[in-house]
C-alpha cells in the first residue's frame, strides 16, 4: 500500500517535454485532487521515453513536488511507450502464485527479456474454454533493468522512493475510471504515435486487453504542417519530376500527396478494422459478460476528431471522447509547464497515484525485477560500503601524512630562518664580539702583569727588621719591584734581603745601589714577584 501525506498519494509521469504531477486523495468512491502541477524537463534529460539524465529529471521531480507542496517520499512514476514493451501471451489458468514464474520464461523462451534480466507485470484475464481447458490472456508489460534503474537513479540521490513504475496508458485508463461515475461497461482506446491500447472494461473488472499496431502516425491531424517529413509524405529526391494530378476530378494536386494519403488512409482504416474485430471477437467468445455501450477515445484534443472521424465508419456503438477531470473542482496548477500540459497528462498522474482503488485496474508495475536483479542492484552498494569504509581510511593516512609533510616542512622552513636569522645576527655583531673579545684578552693581560701589592707588602712587612726603614716601594709592570730605604749598617739591609727571599711572592733580592750620608746607610734593593717570573719564564 502507499504512503499518505495530508491523506494524498503522489503520482508522477515523466515525458520528454514536461513532468507532470498530481497529489489525490480516493474520497467516497471518486479521486479529490489536492495538488497537480507540472514543470519543463531539463534539456536533453529526457529522449523518447528513455531517462538520459537521472540527476536533473531527479531534480526536476523534487522541485515539482516541494511547488505542490507534497511531503511524503513515495511516488508512483509512469512512463510512455517505447520506455517498455506490450505482449499478449495465452497461457494455462495457472494458480497465481505460477503465474509470474510462467510468464517470465515464455517471455525468456522468446528472447523478449534476457534471462534473468528485466522487470515485468501482468494483467491476468480469462480466456474462453478450449476444448474444455482453462486458459487466460496474460497482457504483459515489461521494460529493460535500465530503463528501471535509470528511475530509481533519478530519485534516490533527492531521497525519494519508488512505489510503482506503471505504462502511462494504463494509469490513463485507470484515471479514467476511476472519474466514471457510471461505472458502466465500457471500452477505452488510448492511442499512442505507433500503436493504440484497447481496453474493455465490464464495470468491475478488465475483461480485454489488446495492443493495435496503429496510432496517430495514420492519423490526419487538423494542425499538421503540411511537409513530407510531418505529413507521413514519402521522400522524392531534387530533381525528379512529379506528375501532375489535378486535371482528374478528385484526385490529389501531386502524386506524392496521393500516396501520403493512401497510406494515412490504410493505417486509419487498419486501427478502425482491428477496432471492430476486437470489439466483435469478445461479443461473440464472451457472450455471457456484459458488453461495452460505447467507446471512450483517450488521446490529446489535436487527435481526438480525426480518431472519431475514422472509428465512425466501422463502428456501431457510440465513440466519445469524454475527459472525466473537465468537470472536477480541480486545484490551480503550479510549476513552469502547470498550465500547458493537457489534461490527458494529469489524467496519467491521477491514475498511476489510484492503484490500489477496486473496481479499475490491478496495478501493473514494471519495476518487478528477478531476486538476481535486486541482489545485483545490492551488490555495488556492498562493494561500495566495503570500498568506503577502505577509502576513509587511505584518505586518512593520506591525510595524515600530509599533515606530517607539512608539519616537517614547516619545521625546516623554521629552522632555515632561525639559522639565516642568526648568521644575519652574528654577521651584524661580528665587530662588536671582536671589540669585547679584545678587551677581555687585555683585560687577561693587565691581570696577568698586575703587581699583587698585598702580596709584596704582606711579604716586605714580613722581613722588617729594627734599624731598617724603607723609603720608596715601587712595583713595575714587568714584576720587578724596587725598594730604597736606610739602614744602621750593612748587617742589617743583607738580613733584610734575606728575609724577603724567604716567602713566596718574591725572589732574588739583589743590591742595585748603596749609599753611605750623614743619616746612615741608604740602600736600593730589586727583586720580582714569583707571579710575573713563571708567566714570564
Amino acid at each position: 500500500m502507499r504512503t499518505e501525506t495530508h491523506g494524498g498519494q503522489t503520482g508522477i509521469v515523466i515525458a520528454q517535454d514536461a513532468i507532470t504531477g498530481a497529489l489525490v486523495h480516493w474520497t467516497r468512491g471518486f479521486p479529490d485532487i489536492l495538488a497537480r502541477g507540472a514543470v519543463e524537463t531539463p534539456r536533453g534529460a529526457v529522449e523518447g521515453a528513455s531517462i538520459m539524465d537521472p540527476a536533473a529529471v531527479g531534480q526536476a521531480i523534487r522541485d515539482l513536488r516541494r511547488q505542490m507542496g507534497v511531503r511524503s517520499r513515495v511516488v508512483s512514476i509512469a512512463i510512455h511507450s517505447p520506455g517498455y514493451q506490450m505482449r499478449t501471451l495465452r497461457l494455462p489458468d495457472v494458480p497465481v502464485a505460477e503465474r509470474r514464474l510462467l510468464v517470465r520464461n515464455e517471455l525468456e523462451s522468446m528472447s523478449a527479456l534476457p534471462v534473468g534480466s528485466g522487470g515485468l507485470d501482468f494483467l491476468w484475464t480469462a480466456a474462453p474454454l478450449v476444448e474444455g481447458r482453462h486458459q487466460a490472456d496474460a497482457s504483459v508489460y515489461y521494460a529493460d533493468d535500465s530503463e528501471v534503474e535509470a528511475v530509481r537513479s533519478a530519485l534516490r540521490p533527492v531521497g525519494l522512493l519508488l512505489d510503482v513504475l506503471e505504462p502511462a496508458s494504463i494509469a490513463i485508463m485507470r484515471g479514467w475510471l476511476a472519474g466514471n461515475l457510471r461505472g458502466d461497461p465500457v471500452a477505452l482506446l488510448c492511442p499512442s504515435r505507433k500503436h493504440s491500447d484497447l481496453l474493455i472494461h465490464d464495470g468491475q473488472r478488465v475483461r480485454l486487453v489488446r495492443r493495435i499496431p496503429s496510432g496517430w502516425d495514420d492519423l490526419t491531424r487538423p494542425d499538421e504542417a503540411q511537409t513530407p517529413a510531418a505529413a507521413g509524405q514519402p521522400f522524392i529526391p531534387a530533381g525528379v519530376p512529379v506528375p501532375t494530378l489535378s486535371g482528374i476530378p478528385g484526385m490529389p494536386e501531386t502524386a506524392a500527396e496521393g500516396m501520403a494519403g493512401l497510406q494515412r488512409s490504410t493505417g486509419a482504416s487498419f486501427l478502425a478494422a482491428e477496432v471492430n474485430r476486437s470489439l466483435a471477437f469478445f461479443a461473440r467468445e464472451y457472450e455471457n459478460a456484459p458488453q461495452p455501450a460505447r467507446l471512450v477515445v483517450l488521446t490529446p484534443e489535436a487527435y481526438l476528431e480525426a480518431t472519431r472521424n475514422v472509428l465512425e465508419q466501422s463502428l456501431a456503438i457510440p465513440i466519445v471522447g469524454e475527459d472525466p477531470l473537465a468537470g472536477a473542482n480541480l486545484p490551480p496548477p503550479v510549476g513552469s509547464a502547470g498550465t500547458r500540459v493537457p489534461s490527458l497528462a494529469y489524467l496519467a498522474a491521477v491514475g498511476v497515484a489510484l492503484g490500489e482503488v477496486e473496481g479499475t485496474i490491478p496495478v501493473v508495475d514494471i519495476s518487478h525485477q528477478e531476486d538476481s536483479a535486486a541482489v545485483r542492484r545490492r551488490a555495488p552498494s556492498i562493494l561500495m560500503a566495503g570500498m568506503a569504509g577502505s577509502t576513509i581510511w587511505m584518505l586518512a593516512a593520506l591525510g595524515a601524512a600530509l599533515a606530517l609533510n607539512v608539519m616537517q616542512s614547516n619545521l625546516q622552513n623554521e629552522i632555515s630562518g632561525i639559522t639565516t636569522e642568526t648568521s644575519r645576527l652574528r654577521e651584524e655583531r661580528a665587530p662588536l664580539l671582536r671589540a669585547a673579545e679584545i678587551e677581555a684578552a687585555a683585560r687577561a693581560a693587565a691581570e696577568k702583569t698586575r703587581a699583587p701589592a698585598s702580596s709584596i707588602l704582606g711579604r716586605i712587612a714580613g722581613a722588617s727588621l729594627p734599624g731598617v726603614s724603607l723609603t720608596r716601594i715601587a712595583a713595575a709592570a714587568d714584576g720587578k719591584v724596587t725598594i730604597e730605604g736606610k739602614a744602621a749598617d750593612e748587617e742589617s739591609i743583607r738580613r733584610f734581603a734575606d728575609g724577603l727571599n724567604q716567602g713566596v711572592s718574591m725572589k732574588g733580592p739583589r743590591f742595585e745601589d748603596l749609599q753611605i750620608d750623614k743619616e746612615g746607610l741608604g740602600f736600593t734593593l730589586s727583586a720580582r714577584y714569583r707571579a710575573a717570573e713563571g708567566e714570564g719564564g
